[in-house]
């Protein structure tokens, strides 16, 4: 496809997206209502404001920062957990995902806080690895972009199509065991 013509549907489309605010108004409720846990939301503000009331009871016991904690937990009751909203994030467009790609998901955390999945200075003999790994985290996510965008098609697997060279085994064929597209 022309770099042009791609360029000028995608300006549109979020010309589009971004004025008409019916669309967008329905897209973020309709992410708010997926991703809360607690389907009962009719209840959920009894729920908290009830739990607010038992705190108030017990707040002359508590510190002041442990009761700040809880309300703070009180009133975030019905988000869903960090580590769960990337998966639900993917149900939610309908995308099946591999059992290592779950495990690479799991895993940002570990990076998001300054370490590796590897054993203490193991990760310079994985380097390579940790590179594939970061070039997979590209790719999940251009693909909760590009869904959120409503496009779908065909996704070159960055990690196949880059590392093919470099991956091979004695017999000249691939070590990696993914597909070449992602069709999202």
């Amino acid at each position: 496809m022309n770099k042009n013509i791609f360029f000028e549907k995608t300006k549109c489309f979020f010309d589009n997206k971004l004025t008409s605010k019916n669309s967008w108004t329905k897209d973020t409720k309709e992410n708010k209502r997926y991703f809360t846990p607690l389907k009962i939301t009719k209840n959920i503000n009894s729920i908290t404001e009830d739990l607010y009331s038992v705190i108030e009871k017990y707040k002359r016991e508590l510190s002041l920062k442990e009761y700040e904690i809880i309300n703070k937990k009180i009133k975030y009751l019905n988000t869903p957990f960090n580590a769960n909203k990337p998966i639900k994030a993917f149900e939610f467009y309908n995308i099946k995902l591999s059992e290592s790609y779950i495990k690479l998901i799991k895993n940002r955390n570990l990076f998001l806080h300054g370490s590796t999945p590897y054993k203490e200075n193991l990760y310079v003999d994985n380097l390579s690895e940790l590179h594939l790994d970061s070039i997979r985290l590209h790719v999940l996510a251009s693909i909760l972009v590009l869904k959120y965008c409503d496009y779908s098609g065909h996704l070159i697997n960055l990690t196949k199509s880059h590392i093919v060279g470099v991956n091979l085994d004695e017999t000249g064929n691939s070590k990696l065991n993914e597909p070449l597209f992602f069709e999202i």
